[in-house]
């Protein structure tokens, strides 16, 4: 079994492989609250942490939000 660390490295490896052609990757975290290391890891892999790209979405409504928002933006 992998540890939590070494899941979070090749994770963050893909998105910066994909980034790296020129893929736009966004991240939604969906359900109970995230902890700081699971936020930094999704913000690690979105195309840009700090615009539209990283999402929390507590409730199934706020998802519903994330998705149109997404949408939006690759319209």
């Amino acid at each position: 079994m992998l540890s939590e660390s070494t899941l979070n490295t090749r994770a963050q490896t893909i998105g910066t492989n994909i980034r790296a052609v020129g893929i736009k990757i966004y991240t939604i975290q969906f359900g109970d609250a995230p902890t700081t290391t699971q936020v930094n890891l999704m913000k690690n892999i979105a195309t840009d942490p700090d615009s539209a790209h990283y999402f929390y979405a507590p409730t199934a409504a706020v998802l519903q939000d994330v998705f149109t928002e997404v949408a939006n933006h690759l319209s």
